[in-house]
C-alpha cells in the first residue's frame, strides 16, 4: 500500500520538460526538489498510521485481561450461588446431613466435638431458649433465678443457681447460662478424660471460690467491671478425685512449663481443656492474683493464659 501510494504521489508531481543546453545539474537539482516534495508530504502520515497501531497494541493487553476477568467473576458468582442454596438446603431441612454436621441442629452436649460445635455452642449461648434446651441436657442440679439488676453494671440475665454439676461443687453459686453450658462441655469433654489420664481417677468434687459478686476487676475502684459482676466467671481453686485424692492449684502447680509431677500435668490438661469452651481462662501463669485458682468465663473477649 506504501508503494502506490508513493507512486501516486510522484505521477502527481509536475514534470521536468527538458530542453536541448540544459546542463546535468539543472537535472539533478529538480530531482532533488521532487523527492523533497514527496518526504513532506508522506512525513504527516507515517507517524499517525504508527500512532494508531500503538494504541491498538496499548488496548489489546486491557481487553485480554478483562476478557479473562469475565470467567473468574462468573465463577465467583456461581460459588455464592452454590453457597446460597446449601445453607438454604440445610437450614430449611431439604438437604439431609447427619445432625452433628449440621451447623443449625443443636448443641448435643454428650456428641463428640468438631469443627462444628464451637460454633454450635456459641450460636446456644446467645438465645436464650436455646441455652436452657441444652443445658437441660446436662447433669446438672440447676435452679432458674429471676432477671435482676443489683447495681451499676451488676446483675444477671438467664441466670441459674448450681447446686452440683456432673460432680459436687460444696456451696452452690449463681451461673449464666452461657457459662453454665460452656462448664458442662468441659466436664464432659476435657475433665474426666485428663484426671483418668494423668491421676488414674475421675474427680469426684470441684473446690472453688464463687462466681456471681457486683465488683471491679480485682476489686480495684475506678476500673471496669469483672466477669464475676454478671455471673458469667467461675473461679476455681481444686479438685478431689474419687479416691480420695487432693490436687490444688496454688500447691500443685509448678512455676513455667514444669509438668514434672502428675498433678501439674492434670492442672495443665483441664486448663488447656477449659479453653475450647470458655472465652476467657486465666490461671497462675497469667499473673499473681490468680496463682491459686482458674478463672473461667464467657464474654470479655478471648484470652488462655
Amino acid at each position: 500500500m506504501g508503494d502506490a501510494r508513493a507512486k501516486a504521489l510522484l505521477l502527481s508531481l509536475p514534470r521536468s520538460r527538458g530542453r536541448a543546453g540544459v546542463g546535468a545539474t539543472s537535472v539533478a537539482t529538480e530531482a532533488l526538489l521532487q523527492a523533497q516534495v514527496l518526504q513532506a508530504r508522506l512525513q504527516p502520515r507515517i507517524p499517525e498510521r504508527a500512532r494508531d497501531t500503538h494504541a491498538r497494541l496499548v488496548r489489546a493487553p486491557a481487553t485480554l485481561r478483562a476478557m479473562e476477568a469475565q470467567p473468574r467473576r462468573l465463577g465467583g458468582l456461581l460459588l455464592l450461588l452454590l453457597v446460597a442454596l446449601a445453607t438454604w438446603a440445610l437450614w430449611s431441612g431439604a438437604l439431609r446431613v447427619p445432625e452433628r454436621w449440621n451447623p443449625w441442629a443443636p448443641l448435643r452436649i454428650d456428641a463428640a466435638p468438631n469443627l462444628l460445635t464451637r460454633f454450635k455452642l456459641d450460636r446456644a449461648a446467645s438465645d436464650r431458649d436455646a441455652c436452657r434446651a441444652a443445658l437441660a441436657q446436662a447433669a446438672l442440679d440447676a435452679t432458674p433465678l429471676e432477671d435482676r439488676v443489683t447495681g451499676d453494671g451488676c446483675g444477671f440475665d438467664n441466670a441459674f443457681r448450681i447446686a452440683r454439676t456432673s460432680v459436687a461443687v460444696g456451696e452452690p453459686f449463681a451461673l449464666s447460662c452461657r457459662s453454665a453450658l460452656a462448664l458442662a462441655m468441659w466436664e464432659r469433654h476435657a475433665l474426666q478424660q485428663a484426671a483418668t489420664t494423668h491421676l488414674g481417677s475421675p474427680v469426684a468434687r470441684i473446690e472453688h471460690f464463687g462466681s456471681y459478686a457486683c465488683r471491679n476487676l480485682y476489686g480495684r475502684e475506678g476500673g471496669r467491671r469483672s466477669r464475676h459482676a454478671t455471673a458469667d466467671a467461675f473461679d476455681i481453686a481444686g479438685f478431689v478425685l474419687e479416691d480420695g485424692r487432693r490436687v490444688r492449684v496454688l500447691g500443685d502447680w509448678a512455676a513455667g512449663d514444669d509438668a514434672s509431677t502428675p498433678e501439674a500435668a492434670f492442672l495443665r490438661a483441664v486448663r488447656d481443656g477449659a479453653c475450647d469452651w470458655f472465652d476467657v481462662v486465666l490461671g497462675p501463669d497469667y499473673n499473681d492474683a490468680h496463682a491459686d485458682h482458674f478463672h473461667v468465663a464467657r464474654g470479655g473477649g478471648r484470652l488462655c493464659r
